[in-house]
């Protein structure tokens, strides 16, 4: 089932989520937001105009944080745009998205189909997380698409992975390789427990909590980083255990 929403480039090269609003598919921006924000309200209300007609528009608010809150006002016939680098929402009209936007078809790819063309492509790559197929691509740091003083992304709707390649980093080409090596692998490592907390539910299930502690990298971080110590001491005492049965 392809997504509802489409992806598009800006000119400096930031990527934008976007959809149509068509004054009647209301439940589809509230998917949309449901997907990408903890908190907002979503309400549907009504302008009396001066011919006697009614306009209905969308009241849109979120809560970034304590601090920072989104409001806009979502007419029919016009886009909305989510910022993935920033996580920020803005409207425009299509002249404006055809004029400054170009849209990015991969989102629209069978997945069957890239899987295979990317097979020789050894920038990209696919791992499978609780059966859903992930991409792996490492980047370079043109490619970041405003992602500001981060290594990684996890994308959870296209389901890509993203790591940045260390050696397009100008502060990072004096480190040597097996530094730059284990810098990619622990970004590597964090942005799949994010796809695990979303293929398993937990994201979604703790957008209710002020602090949704599946999105708190310093967990996230902490999962990544003791997993293969915690492996191993299972891998110990599950030895220990069985030959207690022997």
């Amino acid at each position: 089932m392809k997504p509802k929403f489409k992806r598009y480039k800006y000119q400096d090269g930031r990527l934008y989520d976007v959809i149509l609003y068509d004054g009647y598919n209301k439940d589809d921006i509230v998917n949309f937001l449901d997907e990408r924000f903890i908190k907002h309200t979503c309400t549907q209300s009504y302008i009396d105009q001066s011919n006697g007609d009614r306009k209905t528009y969308i009241d849109i608010k979120i809560d970034i944080n304590d601090d920072t809150t989104i409001n806009v006002y979502l007419f029919p016939y016009r886009y909305l745009l989510y910022d993935i680098g920033k996580k920020y929402i803005d409207t425009c009209e299509s002249e404006t998205l055809y004029k400054n936007f170009k849209e990015v078809s991969d989102i629209d790819d069978d997945k069957d189909t890239i899987i295979e063309s990317s097979k020789d492509d050894k920038t990209n790559s696919y791992i499978t997380i609780l059966g859903t197929p992930y991409k792996l691509c490492r980047v370079s740091i043109d490619h970041r698409i405003g992602f500001d003083q981060i290594l990684g992304l996890c994308d959870r709707n296209l389901k890509v992975i993203y790591v940045i390649n260390t050696n397009t980093i100008e502060s990072y080409k004096n480190k040597d390789a097996d530094w730059r090596f284990k810098e990619e692998q622990s970004t590597l490592h964090h942005e799949i427990v994010h796809a695990y907390f979303t293929e398993c539910g937990l994201n979604s299930c703790t957008r209710n909590t002020v602090v949704p502690w599946s999105e708190d990298d310093e967990i996230v971080d902490w999962i990544a980083f003791m997993n293969r110590k915690i492996s191993a001491s299972f891998d110990e005492a599950d030895k220990w255990l069985s030959d207690l049965f022997k």
